[in-house]
């Protein structure tokens, strides 16, 4: 089954977040700007064809989460800078609002793997960029479950090292319940999108369900430190292989 997801609520947290924790010294400012058919900045009493809302900061900087929107309110794109710089993961959203392409910014520059996904979120291409923004290779869509409705003759799925039993002893060693999701009672399964590479690297995760952004994140850090995973296989050739995971929070 196939999970969509707007991240809307994610640009939503990420703004309270942002606000709530800078001070006041700081002085962040929420701002709209207006933008024609070429992209170009444009006023609201001229016409336009998108708004952007962001924040900025003391030096007029863009700081924090930023959202593009159509004149209906329809999210287009989102994305968050640090210091007028685009640092953190951008969206693009499609005319249905699920998300279309996702990657990383760090310090203004595209790093690690840009992603395009169809209407049912599966991966079509894939790119990626080393640490200084340039493109070191693209890779085609990677098998997945299911593909216009027919299955996939893999002859192994790709797995966590000693399979659901070394998942399970992973998580169990490393997975730490977020103290202010245990407070205010965040509980609930995350679902995570992801690709499994042939030499056995996660790529391009992405958060497509979760009841709160602070067990997105530590369910992030899960994948992130786990060790190389066995890619899936087609004969004896390994495989990319793009992944559905689930991780469950549950409260005591």
């Amino acid at each position: 089954m196939t999970i969509r997801n707007t991240h809307k609520y994610i640009l939503l947290t990420l703004l309270f977040f942002t606000i709530a924790h800078y001070s006041p010294a700081q002085r962040l400012k929420l701002d709209t700007v207006y933008y024609n058919q070429s992209g170009e900045l444009t006023d609201k009493e001229t016409g336009y064809l998108t708004f952007e809302v962001r924040q900025l900061d003391r030096k007029q900087r863009i700081h924090g989460s930023t959202a593009r929107y159509t004149k209906s309110g329809r999210m287009t794109e989102s994305t968050s800078y640090i210091k007028g710089e685009k640092t953190g993961t951008y969206y693009r959203f499609n005319p249905a609002e699920e998300v279309m392409m996702y990657g990383d910014y760090e310090n203004g520059i595209k790093k690690g793997f840009w992603v395009i996904l169809d209407s049912n979120g599966i991966i079509l291409t894939m790119e990626e960029y080393d640490n200084t923004g340039n493109l070191i290779g693209r890779r085609d869509r990677p098998y997945s479950e299911k593909i216009d409705g027919d299955t996939l003759k893999l002859d192994s799925e790709a797995e966590f090292i000693g399979g659901q039993g070394g998942w399970n002893l992973h998580l169990r060693k490393n997975l730490k319940y977020p103290t202010e999701a245990k407070r205010y009672g965040y509980q609930g399964d995350v679902y995570i999108s992801f690709v499994v590479l042939s030499d056995g690297r996660i790529a391009a995760p992405r958060i497509v369900k979760s009841p709160h952004e602070i067990l997105s994140k530590e369910s992030l850090r899960m994948l992130e430190i786990s060790p190389a995973w066995l890619p899936a296989m087609i004969g004896d050739k390994a495989v990319d292989s793009q992944m559905t995971l689930r991780i469950v929070f549950r409260l005591k």
